[in-house]
């Protein structure tokens, strides 16, 4: 997400929603579905890399993180490349 799409929302957030058109409330809810959507396939990436290229486990990535580690996990899947069994190699950091 832009930074100038964040503080247009942002600015949007802060007034007065009441003086806004359905049509600008609509358009303003599929930003921010959209930018949350984008925001969590980053948070997936990451946490990923995490996994995948640091070798932390899922239970070492809740701690460093504060995310469930189901949630960690289901973000991160359609972006870890390792084997998915995780061995008993893997780190617990």
């Amino acid at each position: 997400m832009s930074s100038e799409r964040a503080g247009d929302l942002a600015r949007l957030l802060a007034g007065d929603l009441s003086a806004l058109s359905q049509e600008e409330l609509i358009a303003a809810a599929q930003r921010v579905e959209a930018t949350r959507d984008e925001t969590l396939q980053w948070s997936g990436r990451l946490l990923a890399a995490l996994h995948d290229t640091h070798e932390l486990s899922w239970p070492a990535i809740a701690r460093v993180t504060g995310i469930p580690q189901s949630t960690a996990h289901r973000r991160a899947q359609p972006y870890l490349t390792a084997a998915p069994d995780e061995g008993p190699d893997r780190r617990d950091r």
